[in-house]
């Protein structure tokens, strides 16, 4: 379990419109087909607004190149004999550190039980 914050960015200032008619420039150029698509499914159903940690959340996704992270080239859902454990907790720290070390704040990091699971050379 990790206690922290997101990073603060000024995501209020970026109007949903402007999202649609980036990604339809992007998606459907001329054609106009993403935000035809987007204005149709909000008119057939309603939408809760994002809160804000949602939306910066969204909008790292889609800046990213994925969504599934790997270790070896192999999915993290993949159960191993205790390695991918290991470097899981690896990973997590090492993106911690990194990303909170710019933004100067102090996570709190709980890991309950890291043994099990673990592969016995790696305890």
């Amino acid at each position: 379990m990790i206690v922290s914050r997101l990073k603060s960015f000024n995501v209020e200032n970026i109007e949903p419109s402007d999202i649609v008619n980036f990604f339809d420039e992007k998606l459907s150029k001329e054609t106009g087909n993403y935000k035809e698509y987007i204005t149709k499914i909000e008119n057939i159903v309603k939408v809760e607004k994002y809160n804000y940690r949602e939306q910066v959340l969204n909008y790292v996704k889609a800046g990213l190149t994925g969504h599934t992270f790997l270790i070896n080239n192999q999915s993290l859902d993949i159960q191993s004999d205790g390695t991918n454990s290991h470097r899981f907790i690896e990973i997590a720290f090492e993106l911690l550190i990194s990303l909170s070390r710019r933004d100067y704040i102090n996570p709190t990091i709980y890991i309950d039980e890291p043994e099990i699971g673990l592969h016995p050379k790696k305890k």
